[in-house]
């Protein structure tokens, strides 16, 4: 099973400035600004496989889809992906990510594995965890996460969730 990863994407802060497109959320690497140590945060600094993959997970957006059996696919893509890569991913949940599918990802992603759930950590540490990523994988749902992980200045991956077939144009 091979995990293909669309739209390959490569930036740096000074490009993301130089585009005039906002930094908003995310840190980027050495500023300084972290939140105090927290026991999450020294778990996530114990040796484990790297590079260290943070999945950036948003939610469903027309026409993307994002349910518990494509958290579930999701989950499995990218164990796999992770295997072969002899990486550890961390997976960042948003406020937009419905709870099942938060609860898909934590039944579906094991260890050495983690994921971070909106709303059970501080954003500083959310920070803390795309910062020290070597890689950052994102779901198609969010063209501004896209731009955030941009500024980070490392590799950018984007997981295309399913589309819906169907729209309806209405016409007046």
């Amino acid at each position: 099973n091979t995990v293909e990863l669309a739209l390959p994407l490569a930036g740096t802060k000074a490009r993301i400035e130089e585009q005039g497109w906002p930094l908003s959320r995310f840190l980027t690497h050495g500023e300084a600004g972290m939140a105090a140590e927290t026991e999450e945060q020294r778990r996530m600094e114990r040796p484990k496989p790297f590079p260290h993959i943070v999945v950036m997970v948003g939610g469903a957006n027309f026409p993307d889809n994002l349910d518990q059996a494509i958290a579930r696919q999701l989950a499995s893509d990218l164990n796999t992906y992770a295997t072969q890569r002899n990486g550890t991913l961390h997976f960042v949940t948003s406020p937009r990510t419905s709870r099942q599918v938060t609860d898909a990802l934590l039944e579906n992603v094991p260890s050495p594995h983690h994921v971070h759930a909106y709303g059970g950590t501080a954003d500083s540490l959310d920070r803390s965890i795309v910062t020290s990523a070597d890689e950052i994988i994102l779901t198609s749902d969010s063209v501004s996460m896209v731009a955030d992980a941009l500024a980070m200045g490392k590799p950018v991956y984007v997981y295309p969730l399913p589309r819906s077939r169907r729209l309806i144009h209405v016409v007046s």
